[in-house]
């Protein structure tokens, strides 16, 4: 398992917009929070993903969960939405294993922080517990 950190600045107009990029190769599954900032609009939201991938050569399928939202107003003091964030997610393993977002409002800008737990597709089978 790694842990990487990615920020993406200056995102605008329709997406998907990478967010984060793995090799598929090497991982097949990623464990993420990702903040999304509309500085149009001024609001935020807390994001918990879970995405994976089929690593056989015949298949090119992903999959993707999405978990609790957190969401804050423009004045940042209350919550403005519990079940809506401001755009949606996907995964794509056509090239590098990713993560794209896609706002809701393709007008506005937004900054995105994401910080992953990617999981490696193989398994040390030589490692030996204590």
């Amino acid at each position: 398992m790694i842990y990487k950190s990615d920020r993406t600045t200056s995102i605008t107009g329709a997406g998907p917009h990478t967010i984060v990029s793995f090799d598929k190769t090497l991982f097949n599954a990623v464990k993420c929070i990702v903040e999304v900032h509309d500085t149009t609009s001024n609001r935020k939201a807390l994001h918990q993903l879970t995405y994976i991938h089929e690593s056989d050569a015949v298949t090119n399928n992903t999959y993707i969960q999405q978990h609790q939202i957190l969401s804050i107003s423009g004045d940042f003091s209350t919550e403005y939405s519990d079940i809506e964030g401001l755009g949606y997610f996907d995964a794509d393993r056509s090239g590098d294993f990713i993560l794209r977002f896609h706002p809701d409002n393709t007008s506005n800008t937004y900054e995105v922080v994401a910080f992953s737990q990617a999981f490696y597709n193989g398994i040390d089978d030589n490692n030996d517990a204590p």
